[in-house]
C-alpha cells in the first residue's frame, strides 16, 4: 500500500513538472532576448509602452516610445552587444521582474526590465542598463 502511495504521489508531481507549473508560462517575448543578443532596438522598440521610464548609467527620465528606441539604438551602437543571459526573473499576477546580464565588446552591463500584461500582450514599462 505504502509504494502505490508513494508512486501516485510521484506520477502527480510530475506531471505538475512537465505542465509546467500553473501560471508560470514563460511570458518574456523571445524578441526581447533576441534584441539584447543582437542590440537590435528596432525590434525591442516594439515590446515598449508609449511612455517608458529608462535608465541609462546615470541618466533616468520617461521617454517616449520613439526616442527610447533612439536611446537604445545609441547604446547598442556604442556597445555592440555579444551575448544576453537571464540571471533572474520574478513573475507577479500582471508583472514580470527580469535581471539579465548584457556582455559587450565594451564590457558587461547589469539590464533590468520590467513588463507588465496589457490586452495580453506584454510591454516594458522600466528599462535599466547599469555597468557592472
Amino acid at each position: 500500500m505504502f509504494l502505490i502511495k508513494k508512486y501516485l504521489l510521484f506520477l502527480l508531481f510530475g506531471a505538475i513538472y512537465l505542465s509546467g507549473f500553473p501560471g508560470r508560462e514563460d511570458k518574456i517575448p523571445v524578441d526581447v532576448i533576441r534584441s539584447f543578443e543582437t542590440g537590435n532596438a528596432k525590434v525591442l522598440a516594439q515590446y515598449f509602452n508609449q511612455n517608458i521610464e529608462m535608465s541609462i548609467f546615470d541618466k533616468q527620465n520617461f521617454y517616449s516610445k520613439p526616442q527610447a528606441q533612439q536611446i537604445v539604438a545609441k547604446f547598442f551602437n556604442t556597445n555592440t552587444p555579444e551575448s544576453f543571459s537571464i540571471l533572474s526573473r520574478v513573475d507577479e499576477k500582471d508583472a514580470i521582474n527580469v535581471i539579465g546580464l548584457l556582455k559587450t565588446k565594451n564590457g558587461t552591463f547589469r539590464v533590468y526590465i520590467l513588463l507588465k500584461e496589457t490586452d495580453k500582450k506584454e510591454f516594458i514599462h522600466l528599462l535599466k542598463i547599469e555597468k557592472r
